[in-house]
């Protein structure tokens, strides 16, 4: 039989959108126009490191007239798939018994929890490589990129309050210390608010729109809004500071 060694290696692609802010303008006797230029808060993803995480692939030949097809796995998908090292995190390492030829792989990256004999293992991150040529005697190399999943339950977003700070922009607002901050949360593939009494939203993967406000005497003093993207099994976190709205303001007399 015709074999081969190969090592898997993996790129990460990460998607983050965020949304501008939008001037706010309110009218009455006085007129007065509120402008937030510049954005702080930031909607930051977990950070990816490949040997985090438990690995399973997949493998099929691409050539169905091949009389030899070492190194497939039961079937190409997640549930045929098969870890690379169950006992430890990472990629390091080579697998063997492949037969030469065409491939396509599949890798699926998790995270686990739970005591030993009892593990959960929850999808992050999955990827493919096809058409990969695998030849006698070589060491050959698999780069699968990957991506975070959707489709593999809830995600979370933490507004991080204890790293969220005003900003202020003069010395008056310095002085004040007894802001209310509020923070508002809503998806915006239907516009629908969610809510949390700690600030850690249990949300499915989706954009979120969270937007943050300062308030002192009825008036917002600061406010800030970004969007965070939530993967499944992943936790994105809010923070960052929160700009004095500067205003602008042009009397006028109404008349009688």
């Amino acid at each position: 039989m015709r074999k081969t060694c190969i090592l898997l290696m993996v790129t990460a692609l990460v998607l983050i959108v965020f949304a501008s802010c939008s001037p706010e303008m309110w009218k009455n006797a006085v007129s007065i126009s509120f402008s937030s230029d510049s954005r702080s808060i930031n909607a930051v993803p977990e950070s990816f490191d490949k040997d985090s995480y438990y690995w399973k692939y997949a493998a099929r030949m691409t050539l169905t007239e091949a009389s030899e097809n070492g190194g497939k796995t039961p079937s190409y998908d997640e549930d045929g798939a098969v870890f690379l090292h169950e006992t430890v995190p990472g990629l390091e390492g080579q697998i063997g018994g492949f037969s030469e030829g065409t491939w396509d792989f599949l890798l699926f990256g998790y995270k686990r929890s739970g005591e030993e004999g009892n593990y959960t293992y929850s999808l992050v991150y999955s990827g493919e490589a096809t058409g990969v040529k695998l030849v006698k005697g070589s060491l050959n190399m698999v780069d699968v990129r990957t991506a975070p999943v959707t489709d593999h339950g809830n995600g979370y977003l933490f507004v991080d309050m204890d790293h969220i700070v005003f900003n202020p922009s003069g010395e008056k607002s310095q002085d004040v210390v007894d802001f209310t901050r509020t923070v508002t949360v809503t998806r915006l593939s239907d516009s629908q608010v969610v809510t949390s009494d700690d600030y850690l939203y249990d949300v499915q993967p989706d954009f979120y729109l969270v937007n943050i406000r300062f308030i002192h005497g009825g008036y917002i003093y600061a406010e800030g809004s970004v969007v965070a993207t939530v993967y499944s099994n992943q936790t994105v976190t809010v923070s960052g500071n929160v700009n004095e709205l500067v205003t602008f303001a042009a009397l006028d007399i109404p008349t009688a």
